[in-house]
């Protein structure tokens, strides 16, 4: 983009950077394996500020920087994966143990048990995972006493 303030291709663009120090901006995407992974962007303060040998230098860099960005992006997802997979579990676990709790408390079925943690946690405007994790500290808190969980 050779000046931000006369390009007409991306106004909306143009006016949300036209308080920034940017004025002129060159890119080139990032493609791994067929795949845009991103895009390098460098931005200048004066107009005019890129020449066509910046983009062929800068199109030399696309190429290994793509490729290290898909790298990390493929090493980084099982891991990503496993941690999300591990608080779902963690959360149905909490939820499922709370349910139990309320079932054994009231003699009533698990549906109505999940019921009451929902309406809780709308009540509470709270989670169902921070409903159920109160309601089984109540119970580590005072096993055998009163409630103190606030549900009903």
């Amino acid at each position: 983009m050779h000046d931000v303030a006369t390009e007409a291709r991306w106004p909306n663009w143009s006016a949300a950077v036209v308080e920034m120090p940017i004025r002129s901006v060159i890119s080139t995407p990032l493609i791994a394996d067929g795949q845009a992974v991103g895009a390098m962007k460098i931005y200048a303060a004066s107009p005019g500020a890129f020449e066509d040998a910046t983009a062929a230098l800068m199109e030399l860099f696309a190429s290994p920087a793509a490729t290290l960005l898909s790298h990390i992006q493929t090493a980084e997802t099982p891991e990503r994966i496993s941690e999300s997979l591990q608080s779902a579990l963690y959360s149905r676990d909490l939820i499922n143990r709370a349910c139990g709790i309320l079932m054994e408390r009231h003699t009533i079925t698990e549906d109505a048990a999940l019921q009451q943690l929902m309406r809780q946690a709308r009540a509470t405007r709270s989670t169902l995972k921070e409903v159920s994790a109160i309601v089984l500290a109540g119970v580590a808190s005072h096993p055998r006493r009163g409630r103190s969980d606030g549900l009903r």
